[in-house]
């Protein structure tokens, strides 16, 4: 894949490798790896402009969820999701109820 910094990009190229899985079971669960991180200041600009707007849209939503919260927007995409995987209790961090039941 392209080098991208935009979750718009990566769920496309999870989407297309999404279609191509096997059918005959069903996952128990999946996980994405990135490698080979390169810094934003190594990377050249978008060359299309609906490139630039996807990426000017995803540090727009980084900035809303860092002020607000993590997941205080996110794409519809991920609407059917956040449905399917309500909050869990980690071992390493307790959510804050209140800030959760504002959400519902």
């Amino acid at each position: 894949m392209e080098p991208c910094q935009d979750t718009q990009s990566l769920l496309k190229i999870f989407d297309g490798l999404w279609k191509q899985r096997p059918t005959s079971m069903a996952p128990l669960s999946v996980s994405i790896t990135l490698h080979k991180l390169v810094p934003e200041s190594a990377m050249s600009l978008p060359l299309f402009p609906e490139d630039r707007h996807r990426q000017d849209l995803g540090k727009l939503m980084d900035q809303i969820n860092t002020k607000f919260g993590p997941q205080s927007i996110y794409t519809a995409t991920m609407q059917e999701a956040a449905q399917t995987a309500p909050m869990r209790i980690s071992f390493t961090k307790i959510p804050d109820i209140t800030v959760e039941a504002d959400r519902e």
